[in-house]
């Protein structure tokens, strides 16, 4: 690029006028003028250099002229490189590939493909040809004017009853993954169906040129609908609506014409748009599902009636395959294109000849007994599920061959689908082959086996995913999905089907089930070692057979020893919500015990729930899976030569999942932090906590600060924990005091700073926490429901250094004075009385 570029633009922006319009086209008229006088400098400059390169080699030669030929050669040479690389980017050919200098030959090239790239004729929709400019340019206008116009729209306002003012839980929770597991589940159904008198069709919706017959009143209708402000309606029809076209036919711009309807692509506002569009053709489903004219297809007999499923412009249709099914379902579709201007291309499924025939006359559709593809994965496999799945390896081709992507590819399909064995073994081997090569189409020597590469980095490896365990940790997440939202569809759907009377953990196989079921029922053996429980109650987990107590493995009967103690609920004293300490050493022994009464339990006991050990913020996550698998394997290994426990090396996991984590965390810069911009409560009260921790007594001291408008301390504080586990922990343990004292003081708005980004962050949300402080985090959300309002801000050790020198203090001296009383400074101290704030 020039060195003269950024000044050129910036010269001509600044000494333009009028709106963004006009100003982009007098830089763009200014610009070309740049390039010409730019191209024109270089020509002469070449010119020069070329007559003096003569003139020097004509005189004698001496130390001078030598010099001087040396000097003009160095800048000939990089006026010609110049001059190169220009016709190169016009001509779009890699010269290193050719490995050709001759810039004759790329302005050849480049002027060869511009004569290609030229409209010599253009046909009209009546089949007369154009060949003049104007003509075509006339054409191709009323073809657009067409396609953004918009035509008489039917009144609709009975349509808009059934558009809800916001999005149900279960839609918020979908996944792509989950439409095409239920659709595959349907389709299963509808191909296993081979008797009763009524048949089943799935219809295809292709949207014709969807974002560009979207109109913009019927947008802003649907908006109102739903609920949204008249202030943001009208920002919203501002961003789509101030557009103008024109044709520019062989370098020819024609004249603009303004449309009326259609959202641009590639705008990441358009996306949204569609989606809310797509809920009038949602309505006249519902509406029709209510009166019992659209009838939809049970993945069960107790299961849930299914008549759509819609993602983006993606939509398949349910119904009955008769004449009735088919004329409701062309009626709604005729409603939907005249109150919206969307124009549907049709495809459809299954069902006896006569009844199948009679529907692809009515709808107009294309009829297939196998539908091949939905959301880009094969809608139906049969017995050769490698020949199904062959797509994956024949997208791994040479350019393609970058580590990231590479593993990437068949993350899409696995996470719906267990891949045969030898299918990942063979995606392997590419990756193996393209590792170990030494260049294109040279074999390499493999130094080592693929499965070394693919242990942890931890213990000196690279950490390439073996993808029979990257298959099985995808699938996991789809059956942990089941489990945390057990009112999404997917998961009323398949629970109806596969265990309606029982847990997903504990679900039979069941008869003719899905391969997607086959594989998400797969996964369950991961699931079952890996999860864990947070306490609430106690009353749904077990003392000895299952994990709930962090750090531990199964505790074991064979400790039992009498102990009539079965529930955790049995060692919790529920009217004090704390542990009943004389059971729990009883029960236990004495590093168990520690333990135990280190849990955390909420002032108000809930229900218990279930985590994912292996993340340490609780919930599921695929990379950890993965690294489950793995040391679950080395596990074995290790058990049968060494006398290392799988508590010890469950705790490996977990640091080396808290050193990635504080790895991404630390590449926050700080000053970035201290100097974002935060809005600002109308609060004049400021609570800053910090904590202390004592690792050997398992006590910490919880540093509290509150500090007026002006910065000036008000109440210090200090407060002791005991049975405290980590200074995770502690500083939670700090956070909840916090709260405590401004509700305590009777304040109504109040700021909450700390610098425990992790624990900051927790109580920002209300979203329930399944880490190891869950209890304690909830605490601090219910407090801080009776706050007029509330805000958790993060600050830096530095900005935070009074509560932490309290909190330190306090824990040297083991003083402890608990809410209500004041902590005393030193004469030293009465200096730091006075405390800036942190910069707005």
């Amino acid at each position: 690029m020039e060195e003269t570029f950024d000044g050129e633009v910036r010269k001509i922006w600044e000494s333009s006028s009028g709106n963004l319009l006009t100003k982009l086209d007098k830089l763009q008229s200014g610009l070309r003028s740049w390039a010409g006088k730019i191209q024109g400098d270089r020509k002469r400059r070449k010119t020069l250099l070329n007559n003096r390169l003569s003139e020097i080699l004509a005189e004698d030669r001496n130390e001078q002229n030598m010099a001087e030929l040396v000097d003009t050669k160095v800048q000939l040479n990089l006026e010609i490189d110049k001059d190169e690389r220009y016709w190169e980017q016009r001509a779009l050919i890699n010269w290193l590939k050719f490995w050709d200098k001759n810039t004759a030959f790329f302005h050849s090239q480049a002027s060869s493909r511009r004569r290609r790239n030229m409209i010599q004729k253009l046909q009209s929709n009546n089949g007369q040809v154009a060949e003049n400019i104007p003509d075509i340019e006339n054409i191709a206008r009323n073809y657009f004017q067409n396609l953004f116009g918009t035509e008489g729209r039917e009144c609709c306002n009975y349509l808009l009853l059934g558009i809800e003012s916001n999005v149900g839980i279960s839609s918020r929770m979908r996944l792509i993954t989950d439409n095409i597991l239920l659709t595959y589940e349907i389709l299963h159904i509808l191909k296993q169906k081979i008797m009763g008198r009524k048949g089943f069709m799935a219809v295809k919706l292709d949207m014709s040129k969807a974002y560009d017959r979207v109109e913009w009143d019927f947008v802003k209708e649907i908006m109102v609908r739903m609920g949204f402000a008249n202030g943001l309606i009208g920002t919203i029809m501002e961003c789509i609506t101030p557009v103008s076209y024109s044709m520019v036919i062989n370098g020819y711009k024609g004249n603009k014409f303004w449309p009326s309807q259609g959202l641009r692509q590639g705008d990441p506002l358009s996306p949204f748009l569609f989606l809310m569009c797509g809920e009038r053709l949602l309505s006249l489903l519902r509406l029709a599902m209510n009166e019992g004219n659209l009838k939809g297809v049970k993945a069960s007999r107790s299961g849930l009636k299914i008549s759509h499923l819609l993602f983006a412009d993606d939509c398949i249709l349910f119904s009955e395959a008769s004449r009735r099914g088919a004329n409701v379902l062309k009626e709604i579709l005729r409603k939907y294109r005249n109150s919206s201007g969307q124009c549907v291309n049709f495809d459809n499924k299954n069902t006896p000849e006569l009844e199948r025939n009679l529907v692809i006359n009515i709808l107009g559709v294309r009829s297939s007994y196998n539908p091949e593809r939905y959301l880009g994965l094969p809608n139906m496999v049969g017995r050769r599920k490698k020949e199904s799945f062959q797509l994956l390896k024949d997208k791994m081709g040479r350019e393609v061959f970058i580590k990231s992507i590479l593993q990437a590819i068949p993350t899409y399909t696995m996470a719906c689908f267990l891949l045969p064995k030898t299918l990942c073994v063979e995606i392997e081997s590419i990756m193996a082959k393209f590792w170990w090569q030494k260049g294109i189409g040279r074999k390499g020597i493999h130094w080592c086996e693929w499965r070394k590469l693919c242990e942890l980095k931890e213990n000196g490896s690279l950490g390439f995913r073996n993808m029979c365990q990257f298959n099985i940790a995808l699938l996991a997440k789809q059956g942990w999905r089941l489990i945390i939202h057990p009112v999404s569809l997917l998961a009323r759907v398949l629970k109806a089907k596969y265990f309606s009377n029982s847990s997903f953990l504990n679900a039979p196989l069941g008869n003719l089930p899905s391969l997607t079921w086959r594989s998400i029922w797969a996964a369950r053996g991961l699931l079952r070692s890996g999860m864990g429980w947070r306490i609430g109650r106690g009353t749904e987990v077990s003392v000895w057979d299952d994990h709930w107590i962090p750090g531990k493995e199964l505790i074991g009967r064979e400790l039992q020893t009498g102990n009539e103690v079965e529930l955790v609920a049995d060692l919790i004293d529920a009217e004090n919500c704390e542990w009943k300490t004389e059971p729990v050493v009883c029960t236990f022994t004495a590093d168990i015990a520690e333990k135990v009464l280190q849990i955390p339990l909420a002032k108000n006991l809930g229900a218990d729930f279930q985590i994912w050990r292996g993340e340490l913020s609780g919930d599921f996550s695929v990379r950890s899976a993965t690294i489950w698998l793995l040391w679950g394997a080395r596990n074995r290994l290790v058990h049968e030569k060494k006398n290392e426990t799988a508590e010890e090396i469950s705790v490996g996991v977990k640091r080396y999942m808290a050193e990635i984590d504080g790895i991404q965390t630390e590449k926050l810069s700080l000053h970035r932090i201290e100097n974002r911009n935060q809005e600002e409560l109308p609060s004049d009260t400021t609570i800053f906590f910090d904590a202390a921790f004592d690792a050997s007594s398992k006590k910490s001291m919880a540093g509290l600060v509150v500090t007026d408008r002006t910065g000036c301390i008000v109440k210090t504080m200090n407060v002791s924990n005991s049975n405290v586990p980590t200074p995770f922990a502690a500083e939670a343990y700090a956070g909840y005091h916090a709260v405590k004292l401004g509700r305590s003081m009777g304040f109504q708005t109040v700021r909450i700073k700390g610098d425990s980004r992790t624990v900051i962050t927790k109580c920002q949300t209300n979203k329930n926490d399944k880490s190891v402080i869950s209890a304690i985090i909830k605490d601090i959300q219910e407090l801080s429901k009776q706050f007029l309002k509330i805000e958790f801000q993060f600050i830096t050790r530095t900005q935070n250094q009074m509560a932490h020198r309290v909190a330190e203090e306090a824990l040297r001296r083991e003083e402890t004075v608990y809410l209500g009383g004041e902590f005393s400074h030193d004469p030293q101290d009465a200096s730091a009385r006075r405390w800036r704030r942190s910069p707005d």
